[in-house]
């Protein structure tokens, strides 16, 4: 049995010239109650569903095929669900986006953008990308499953911890977090047997260990530091950390 021949009664695959990594744009279809409604990313209504391909033979492209156990996450347009495939028996994440929320043009053009990417990161240390379908009204994207747990806690920005809104400045955040990590080899805010309280305090007021002078040069230690601040208009953008670490 293959993902390209199985199909269920809210889920309609038709193979199209279409693909994500096209100029053509992204055509969802998917059936409620026996009405078809098609969304498509250029804001033209087409009856046309984009081919989902799955790059694993063993990950099929149907709800039916997977047995839902819990929810392990939740963001501004999804939630994330832990599941098991019943064929295979292998656990997975699901990404569960509402096709109701895409209608902006621009949410469906990042999701586009999400899907593309992760289709062509290949590597042991990046969340690999199964397949992705529809059913019913969400879209649904199968990735791999981190086992050892979610680090968003230690990595969210001030801002996303008191949910103050999100924009570009909060990942500038998070990946000051990752460059301290992979040079100091803990978190910026770990602490043995710290709750939860402890973080949010250290987060909001960035106390953190700077990074060794002796050790580490100091472009490293400034776009550390000027991405881990606490407010985020003096934060650095995406230039700023190119041109600094240039």
């Amino acid at each position: 049995m293959s993902s390209s021949s199985t199909s269920s009664p809210n889920t309609s695959v038709v193979p199209t010239s279409s693909s994500f990594g096209s100029n053509n744009g992204l055509n969802l279809l998917y059936n409620n109650n026996n009405n078809s409604t098609t969304i498509d990313i250029n804001g033209q209504q087409q009856q046309q569903l984009l081919l989902l391909s799955s790059l694993d033979p063993n990950c099929y492209n149907n709800l039916d095929y997977f047995e839902l156990s819990g929810k392990l996450g939740k963001g501004q347009f999804s939630e994330v669900l832990k599941a098991k495939n019943r064929i295979t028996g292998k656990m997975v994440a699901i990404k569960k986006i509402e096709l109701d929320l895409m209608k902006n043009k621009k949410a469906r053009e990042d999701c586009r953008k999400e899907i593309d990417l992760l289709k062509q990161l290949q590597h042991e240390n990046i969340i690999r990308y199964y397949c992705s379908f529809i059913a019913k009204e969400y879209l649904m994207i199968v990735l791999e499953l981190a086992e050892a747990g979610d680090l968003s806690r230690l990595l969210r920005s001030p801002e996303r911890m008191n949910e103050n809104g999100y924009s570009f400045k909060s990942d500038i955040w998070s990946l000051g977090c990752v460059l301290y990590e992979m040079a100091a080899l803990q978190s910026p805010f770990f602490g043995e047997k710290q709750n939860l309280l402890a973080l949010v305090r250290k987060i909001s007021k960035c106390e953190y260990p700077p990074i060794p002078s002796n050790i580490y040069s100091q472009q490293l230690r400034l776009t550390v530091s000027n991405c881990i601040c606490a407010n985020p208009a003096r934060r650095f953008d995406a230039r700023d950390v190119l041109t600094v670490s240039g």
